[in-house]
């Protein structure tokens, strides 16, 4: 029996601590009012500070006591003084709002991308212009942020976004998996880049009835692109002469500049194209195609992703 009254004992002696303790916890207002009429001196000193009422001060001051326990001021003509407790109680409250402060500057950074690191992915195409521009403009509203950027094959976005190696990818084409939400943000279509020496370099507009007896520079049947680009002349009975399959937008470009075929690519790939031998022409009946923004939809959203999302979306000025 004794056994039992002691952990008894035991079981009531620890609640009423808990409950001491829990009483004797002071919020952040009640520390920040001591502050301001530790600094003040005086009653409507602090309520100035804190654009509040000297009564309202008043108010929170006795309160702190009550929780406390404590006499933290004495009446003096009319001035609060201090007690002994009162400044070493200063000294533990600087110390939370040191921290608070710390915590306030950091948030900042991460709300700024100041010294942080965003890591995205992108496809070849949209990694040629499209990415570069939007980070472009990132870094000159977040110029301490840095960056990393991965150039990816389509099949290496899933692992990529769903192990979280970086926080979103670029593509033509949406990335279909039930962990990934990939969204369209800006049109694109397929176009022939045509050598400047070739007759077709003039035309405004082509079709598969053009390119038919043309030596082509095409991706490889199985991908979005090269897919896309069979059916089009599978639809008219067109038989293509491909003389390169490639897998790099890269690849496909250099080609064309060196005048050895016509490459039928995105248009995404030449955005801003400058100084090459080639014209990009419209290829008729090309199916509307999409930008893609995707991502992990467990991963949460950084600030930076935010920030380059809405930037994605807005045309380059």
């Amino acid at each position: 029996m004794a056994a039992d009254r002691t952990s008894e004992d035991s079981v009531e002696y620890g609640q009423v601590r808990k409950t001491v303790a829990d009483r004797r916890r002071l919020s952040l207002r009640q520390i920040e009012v001591f502050r301001a009429v530790m600094a003040s001196g005086t009653l409507n000193g602090a309520a100035k500070v804190l654009a509040t009422t000297q009564p309202s001060v008043s108010r929170i001051v006795q309160r702190c006591e009550d929780i406390l326990g404590l006499t933290l001021f004495k009446r003096t003509k009319g001035r609060l003084v201090p007690t002994g407790e009162a400044i070493r109680l200063l000294g533990l409250a600087s110390k939370v709002f040191d921290e608070l402060d710390e915590l306030g500057s950091a948030v900042e950074r991460l709300v700024n991308g100041d010294g942080g690191l965003f890591r995205i992915g992108a496809t070849g195409s949209p990694g040629r212009a499209v990415v570069p521009n939007v980070i472009a403009r990132m870094h000159e509203d977040l110029p301490k942020l840095q960056f990393h950027i991965d150039v990816l094959m389509l099949e290496q976005i899933i692992d990529y976004l769903l192990l979280q190696k970086g926080e979103c990818v670029v593509s033509i084409f949406p990335v279909a998996h039930p962990l990934i939400e990939s969204v369209p943000v800006r049109p694109c279509k397929l176009v022939a880049l045509v050598p400047s020496a070739d007759p077709l370099a003039a035309f405004d507009k082509l079709t598969a009835t053009d390119l038919k007896d043309k030596f082509l520079i095409l991706f490889e049947p199985h991908t979005p692109h090269g897919s896309i680009a069979e059916k089009q002349f599978r639809e008219i009975g067109i038989e293509p002469h491909v003389g390169i399959r490639v897998r790099h937008i890269e690849t496909a470009i250099g080609l064309v500049h060196e005048g050895v075929g016509i490459a039928i690519v995105d248009d995404v790939a030449v955005v801003g194209e400058t100084g090459r031998r080639f014209s990009t022409i419209d290829i008729d009946g090309s199916p509307a195609l999409s930008v893609h923004l995707s991502w992990n939809r467990e991963q949460s959203q950084s600030q930076m992703f935010r920030h380059f999302r809405r930037l994605l979306h807005l045309p380059a000025q």
